[in-house]
């Protein structure tokens, strides 16, 4: 069993004054020292609280129970580097690094398409191998065709030992859009 305490500068809330229908959220990353898939007991929170209308000011205690939640280490990380925007029809570069985590070699296979909204250049399909605590990156040159907020070039990784297990982790850590903005036009002359 872990106590966190955590005071009111770390939950950024503080002395806050809640109207009617009002509510307030706080977000903590915790960090778990665990090798194996379990589930982890988050265990519970407790808020002390008054009303700002009360004479007194009583402090009333209100404990509330916290989900349990399944943890998984993932033997490898991905870290996508992009710009902040992109300008329609100038290439900008995106790269993706994995990372194995494991002291064990680890093999991919990566997909990269392109898509109605971006022309790209890289390796398209490829399988590769990292060492353990190493990393390998890939990289694309992209073209975007359009401008808003477009959906990015998918990009497929697999790792061949357990190709299903990890693919919701991947889709929480790759971005799946980038602003694209339009292209500069030249102003008309005015006479």
């Amino acid at each position: 069993n872990y106590v966190v305490d955590l005071s009111p500068e770390d939950l950024a809330v503080g002395e806050v004054q809640l109207g009617a229908g009002e509510e307030a959220n706080v977000l903590s990353c915790l960090m778990v020292n665990r090798s194996a898939t379990t589930s982890l007991s988050l265990g519970s929170c407790t808020l002390e609280w008054c009303r700002a209308s009360s004479p007194t000011h009583h402090i009333s205690s209100t404990t509330l129970p916290l989900p349990i939640v399944e943890v998984t280490t993932a033997p490898f990380t991905v870290k996508t580097v992009l710009p902040p925007f992109g300008i329609s029809q100038q290439t900008f570069a995106a790269s993706y690094t994995i990372h194995n985590t494991t002291p064990l070699v680890q093999e991919f296979e990566v997909k990269m398409t392109s898509s109605e909204h971006f022309m790209l250049a890289g390796t398209q399909q490829t399988k590769f191998r990292i060492l353990p605590t190493q990393s390998h990156v890939l990289t694309y040159n992209m073209f975007p065709l359009s401008s808003g907020n477009l959906p990015l070039p998918p990009f497929q990784l697999e790792h061949t030992r357990n190709p299903k297990r990890y693919m919701s982790l991947l889709e929480s850590l790759l971005p799946t859009h980038i602003y694209i903005k339009p292209s500069p036009t030249a102003l008309p002359a005015t006479v």
